[in-house]
């Protein structure tokens, strides 16, 4: 059998993380979040070997026999739901450095492992199914992932989306703001879970990015372009308010305070919860640098891809 290749965007939260918890939904009724999916991808390789072995290779190399030996916790999960047998080999890949990203990183390679594993033994998935079905398995390894993160890689573009126990609505938001604009990915290399700093957060707390994602929807749905930046950076505050960066509190600061005083930059925020990971920064003008820091570049928003 060929290898069965496949890719799925990572996704940049820009208003609303974390009320897409299920703690923040059950007590609150409901979630939303604003978020976009960049030309950034996570890979997978799958592919049937002939030496009896289980092969997964990542930041690490594992060679085993047995499913439940498997240490990586996407591959064991997903290759567990198909009940997929040895011999087999995954290959992970990405376009960034992945681990504690806060780009959702984990979520995008379940996707594409489901959806792998789905070709794999010929079985028919519908897209709702994949996505229902990733979420579901995600949550066996880290039940703090919010619907955001698969549902945010899984659907192509800028969209709004509200989260209740009785159903998801995902509206598509027009691009027309960012296409003369140019965002980037700012290493802070610190890449850590975000697991910790999502149980910091408090209910009560957390409740204040709810009107962001509201003022952020309409701002986008008529262009203007004052309204949204300035939402953006609002949001960004209280992000930081409610957020815990622990002891990475000083190089996170620092690294906030250049971009603040850049008046090349509309609006940046740290994307996810992980306190590190990458900053994500919107400007008018094109960036060779900032500092002394490496810049990797966000091309236009994608209207769409194929997994």
């Amino acid at each position: 059998m060929n290898t069965i290749a496949v890719a799925t965007p990572l996704r940049i939260s820009l208003t609303g993380g974390s009320t897409d918890l299920q703690d923040f939904i059950d007590y609150f009724g409901y979630g939303h979040v604003i978020s976009f999916t960049p030309n950034l991808y996570t890979y997978i390789y799958l592919t049937r070997r002939y030496d009896g072995r289980i092969k997964i290779y990542y930041s690490h190399d594992e060679d085993v026999d047995n499913i439940n030996d498997i240490k990586n916790d996407v591959a064991r999960e997903v290759l567990k739901e198909f009940n997929i047998k040895a011999p087999i080999s995954v290959i992970f890949s990405t376009d960034v450095p992945s681990t504690g990203s806060g780009l959702a990183s984990s979520s995008s390679y379940v996707i594409s492992l489901v959806v792998a594993c789905s070709r794999f033994i010929n079985t028919k998935l519908y897209h709702d199914d994949i996505l229902k079905m990733s979420l579901e398995i995600e949550h066996r390894f880290n039940p703090l992932t919010g619907k955001q993160d698969i549902y945010g890689c899984g659907i192509p573009g800028l969209k709004y989306m509200r989260f209740s126990d009785s159903n998801n609505y995902i509206q598509k938001i027009s691009r027309a703001y960012f296409d003369d604009k140019y965002m980037y990915l700012i290493p802070t290399n610190i890449y850590r879970k975000s697991t910790g700093n999502l149980f910091d957060i408090s209910l009560d707390n957390r409740r204040i990015l709810i009107n962001d994602t509201y003022k952020l929807k309409r701002a986008l749905s008529i262009n203007d372009s004052d309204s949204i930046a300035d939402t953006l950076n609002i949001a960004w505050q209280n992000k930081k308010i409610i957020s815990n960066w622990s002891d990475n509190k000083k190089i996170l600061i620092d690294l906030d305070t250049k971009l603040t005083a850049d008046n090349r930059i509309i609006s940046h925020k740290l994307c996810g919860a992980g306190a590190g990971g990458f900053f994500w920064v919107l400007s008018n003008k094109e960036l060779d640098y900032i500092g002394e820091i490496p810049i990797h570049i966000i091309d236009k928003i994608p209207e769409a891809y194929i997994v």
